[in-house]
């Protein structure tokens, strides 16, 4: 009598310690989202080993300008054209902003800048927007894609 006891005890232990492993337990705390939404956050990337091509397209109603933040003089970005950078280095900040006379005078305009990124083709949507914009699109050494 005591030995079929223990029998099933063990028996009961064993199929408990093995149903237990196999299924999943749901009582474990999740993992902690380190993931904090930022400007230091990159929207998009790019393989620095490879050639970079930037597209801006001018998706306002006004006609705009676009300076590299260096040297180079500021050109060009007529409403509703696209403008197409081939083989750029990096880094690279780009600005995009409005030239008229009131710009400065606090009646600028905002500018949304959506990023995508096709084989290492960045294309930049420049759209107007009613909130805080962005003024410079900024692809930083190791290929990440950041706006300020």
């Amino acid at each position: 009598m005591r030995w079929q006891a223990w029998t099933k005890l063990l028996c009961l232990a064993g199929a408990s310690l093995f149903v237990s492993s196999i299924l999943p337990v749901v009582a474990q705390t999740p993992p902690a989202r380190t993931y904090q939404p930022g400007y230091w956050q990159p929207r998009a990337r790019v393989n620095p080993k490879m050639p970079i091509t930037v597209i801006l397209e001018n998706q306002t109603e006004m006609p705009l300008k676009y300076n590299f933040l260096d040297d180079r003089a500021e050109a060009d970005l007529i409403v509703g054209d696209q403008v197409q950078l081939s083989r750029v280095t990096l880094p690279l900040n780009i600005a995009v902003y409005d030239p008229s006379p009131k710009a400065g005078a606090g009646d600028e305009v905002n500018l949304n800048y959506a990023v995508s990124v096709n084989r290492n083709v960045v294309t930049v949507l420049v759209q107007p927007t009613q909130e805080e914009g962005y003024r410079v699109v900024n692809i930083g050494r190791t290929g990440a894609i950041y706006l300020y």
